[in-house]
């Protein structure tokens, strides 16, 4: 319910934005009815504002209003008439005062509340975008695929991105420890990669309103097309996957010495 205040007074009104189908209409309120605190807060937290902190402002400003008010109300120079008009006046400010307070309270349990359901739907993005999509040391090749895949359904389109081979390997090799392989720092960068976009993507999927599961239901259902994608053009990263993975199984390969013939 919101309150409206048209050419026929005020009234209390189904919010129908908020998609509530058991309101009961309109509860008319006559121009004398005094609102109560909560009704106030009420609509004073449904107005147009940030946050809290313009609630806080608004109360600010009645307690402002309300001190000169009882001074001048207690003023020797009024009348009886214009001195209860003043304490009426006090009286009504204060009470505003403390409906703002009602309503920065409640924005305040509101925005709690809308962080823990965004806390809930990340936890649960997450969840969901770990497991089946994390890179495999023992599919190096179809894991690539998979978060290219991922980079682009998520609209990443510079993630995974080199302008050629050379670079991506000089890149690649520049980032080696030691010992450390080719294809060893390619998986480490492919699970940093990983994480980076899962995390994004979860993020951006909290924020909204749409279900976690059906908005999961879409990325299942587009994967395959997009591997299908990139696999018929191959962008710079899934090639430098096949070449070292090329190099690494012909360094494994024994070559046995030509069989003399007698």
């Amino acid at each position: 319910m919101h309150l409206e205040k048209t050419a026929y007074g005020r009234a209390w009104e189904c919010d129908r934005r908020l998609g509530l189908t058991w309101c009961p209409g309109a509860i008319h309120i006559h121009e004398d009815d005094p609102l109560s605190e909560l009704q106030i807060a009420e609509s004073i937290a449904r107005r147009a504002l940030t946050g809290s902190k313009d609630h806080q402002q608004q109360q600010a400003k009645y307690r402002r209003v309300s001190g000169p008010l009882g001074e001048i109300a207690g003023s020797p120079y009024l009348s009886g008439p214009e001195r209860r008009t003043l304490q009426e006046a006090k009286a009504i400010v204060e009470r505003l005062a403390r409906a703002a307070e009602l309503a920065k309270d409640r924005a305040k349990r509101q925005e709690k509340q809308r962080e823990a359901d965004r806390e809930a739907r990340l936890r649960q993005a997450l969840g969901l975008l770990g497991p089946s999509l994390a890179p495999d040391p023992t599919r190096l090749e179809a894991s690539a695929v998979e978060m290219l895949a991922l980079g682009r359904f998520a609209e990443r389109h510079q993630f995974m991105a080199w302008d050629s081979i050379e670079e991506m390997e000089a890149s690649l090799r520049r980032r080696g420890r030691g010992e450390q392989s080719l294809i060893d720092v390619l998986f480490a960068d492919l699970i940093d990669r990983h994480q980076t976009l899962r995390q994004d993507l979860a993020r951006d999927w909290s924020h909204g309103q749409t279900p976690i599961e059906e908005l999961h239901a879409r990325l299942t259902a587009a994967l395959p097309g997009l591997c299908e994608a990139i696999l018929a053009n191959p962008p710079v990263y899934l090639q430098v996957v096949r070449r070292l993975l090329a190099e690494t199984q012909s360094e494994n390969v024994v070559r046995l010495p030509p069989r003399r013939v007698p």
